[in-house]
């Protein structure tokens, strides 16, 4: 049994908004959120978000999808909203795309909290060609051992068919649940107690970029010190020099000399 994750979808707009880091508005997944704000060279492995799936209290991860492959785990998306945004997701962005999965399905009531495991197998609907067909069927097992035990798989299942009562239903008939009515609301229920936990993850997040955007402006501002004051010695140490030079000079001299460095100046001829 586990839990933790943002539900972004089926909520009222504040509510949405609310899910979401103050950095980016509800725009877009988690995993994208932290690519945006942290780049790609850090953006997390697919083990660790795996891992973090796995975690009872894990986030901001509670849901993965990875690309089909024999050997890795590719990220293609993962989130905080749990079942609610998955099936958006899968339903609007993905329903071109052979990709497998794992959502954590966390539900909480009067019995407190209980969490499950759902695989996902999917071939959107418009993945129709033979090489996807091939690429899904050659996938299923590899990706089955590296995404490793679930509570139960969805697979084939299509678009229109992909929402939080197909989850709940399925989880129903596969899972002794005892006589605990699981609802898509007791989902809901679950996210809301979650939140704060995921806001505190963005604000450290956030708290993050601040720290080093600050240590990258001071890092600027000391370098421009240094490069003002390195400027200030040249052009002193010229000076100096021009006026050793012109100490050696007649006023001829000094007038053809006058200006050849670069630097300004002037002469106080007297007749």
């Amino acid at each position: 049994s586990m839990g933790r994750g943002v539900n972004t979808m089926n909520l009222s707009a504040a509510d949405a908004e609310d899910s979401m880091t103050r950095l980016s508005k509800a725009e877009g997944t988690a995993y994208k959120h932290v690519i945006e704000v942290e780049g790609a060279d850090n953006a997390p492995t697919g083990e660790d978000v795996l891992a973090i799936v796995r975690e009872q209290m894990g986030f901001p991860y509670n849901w993965v999808l990875f690309n089909p492959s024999k050997k890795e785990l590719v990220i293609k998306d993962a989130g905080s909203g749990g079942v609610l945004e998955i099936t958006k997701l899968l339903q609007n962005d993905y329903d071109d795309c052979v990709l497998f999965g794992l959502v954590r399905m966390s539900f909480s009531g009067e019995f407190g909290r209980r969490q499950f495991w759902a695989g996902i197998e999917w071939k959107g609907e418009n993945c129709y060609s033979v090489k996807a067909m091939r690429q899904f069927n050659d996938s299923i097992g590899p990706m089955s051992r590296l995404i490793g035990d679930r509570s139960f798989t969805l697979s084939n299942v299509s678009a229109a068919e992909m929402t939080p009562e197909l989850f709940v239903g399925r989880l129903k008939r596969s899972c002794n649940v005892g006589d605990i009515d699981l609802t898509v609301e007791l989902m809901r229920n679950a996210h809301k107690e979650e939140q704060e936990a995921i806001k505190k993850f963005w604000r450290d997040i956030e708290r993050k970029v601040r720290e080093r955007e600050s240590a990258a402006e001071r890092k600027r501002k000391e370098a421009e010190m240094k490069e003002i004051e390195r400027g200030r010695r040249v052009t002193i140490r010229m000076h100096e020099e021009r006026k050793g030079r012109w100490d050696r000079m007649n006023a001829t001299e000094i007038l053809q000399d006058l200006g050849k460095d670069g630097m300004a100046g002037w002469v106080l001829l007297e007749f």
